[in-house]
């Protein structure tokens, strides 16, 4: 609609921005492509427009919001994007509130002005609120509304997939799936969220299918490697997961001159140490990757790599080392988190202080 407007600047704008987000490679390459096309018709109609010295309207101050604007939507197809566009000024300010992570108020105008709507992104709109409010039972509503209205809107059936993910609504999860995949068989991102499905309901076979199908077109996609070796962990193939665990941290990994540190993917980093630990072997390889882990990691959550480093130490025959590992991590697990106390307090050899830990689980259960 923009092209046609000749309006070339906001169409490349969106184009750039839907080329920089787009969630697979495939789609980044369609923006490319159509951001060159519009580059060669801009400018045939600027040769042809030559005579015309009409003066450039001046930018306004809402520059930056509408920029601003125009980034959050740009991951969107063009045609949805434009439909958030051509909606009201209340809706743009409720829109940005979500997106600033101000739930309550966002959800309060889309309450208000989804009931009876239409326009299926309002109802969209309402389901994301309640998810940002982790009101997953009632999210799952307007998301099916949104379906309902618009049914070859993709993202909104992976949305409601991972609601469906948070409430262990596993039947209905690969239901939505399926109907996305019917209606859109290309895409390489419901393929992921069926694997991802798999790997939560721990069946790996059609996990594995859905797998090969994102990796024959990207086989660089390391989200994807990652939880193809998950897979082949459910099914006992450990060495096979460990190699592909070792490739994506090989591939990821860099120096950070900035922090003066190397980085790497902390999910593969995490997998692999965690068998290296269970199978007993490279256990330097094991440390190397956890203190790698633990130097991006910020202070409050380093506790989740130091009882599995202190593992790794005991394992190793450092027992000293461990035990004062061990302690310093007790003292920093939150409160809340009452199993990964259980877990320091075992370690530790503390029987008096798991007893207590479990009585307390147990009333709080109760």
């Amino acid at each position: 609609l923009m092209i046609e407007n000749g309006d070339f600047e906001r169409a490349r704008e969106r184009l750039e921005l839907a080329q920089r987000f787009a969630p697979t490679e495939g789609q980044s390459g369609d923006a490319a492509e159509r951001i060159r096309s519009l580059a060669q018709r801009q400018l045939e109609e600027e040769e042809a427009a030559e005579w015309d010295d009409t003066p450039e309207p001046e930018a306004t101050g809402k520059l930056d919001d509408e920029a601003a604007f125009l980034m959050m939507i740009g991951e969107y197809p063009e045609e949805i994007a434009d439909r958030y566009q051509s909606l009201d000024e209340g809706f743009r300010q409720a829109f940005m509130a979500r997106e600033a992570g101000q739930f309550e108020s966002a959800y309060s105008w889309f309450e208000a002005h989804a009931e009876g709507a239409e326009e299926p992104i309002l109802h969209y709109e309402k389901g994301l609120c309640l998810i940002g409010l982790q009101r997953y039972e009632e999210a799952i509503e307007p998301l099916r509304q949104a379906i309902a209205l618009d049914s070859s809107w993709t993202e909104v059936k992976l949305e409601a997939a991972r609601v469906c993910w948070k409430l262990q609504a596993w039947d209905d999860a690969e239901s939505i799936l399926q109907d996305a995949l019917d209606g859109d068989e290309d895409n390489l991102a419901v393929y992921a969220a069926v694997a991802r499905t798999a790997l939560l309901t721990k069946q790996p076979g059609y996990g594995l299918e859905a797998v090969e199908v994102v990796l024959e077109r990207e086989p660089t996609n390391r989200t994807v490697l990652v939880m193809k070796g998950q897979l082949l962990e459910l099914q006992g193939h450990q060495a096979r997961a460990l190699a592909i665990y070792e490739d994506v941290v090989q591939r990821t990994w860099a120096y950070d001159h900035g922090e003066k540190r190397i980085i790497f993917d902390v999910n593969a980093g995490l997998l692999a140490a965690r068998i290296l630990l269970v199978r007993r072997e490279r256990l330097e390889r094991a440390e190397e990757l956890l203190r790698g882990l633990l130097a991006v990691t910020p202070p409050t959550a380093r506790w989740q790599f130091q009882l599995i480093l202190g593992e790794v130490l005991l394992a190793d025959g450092r027992e000293d080392e461990a035990t004062d590992l061990f302690s310093l991590t007790r003292r920093e697990i939150p409160e809340d988190r009452p199993l990964a106390r259980m877990r320091a307090a075992q370690l530790l050899g503390d029987e008096k202080g798991l007893a207590q830990l479990q009585d307390t689980l147990t009333d709080a259960q109760a």
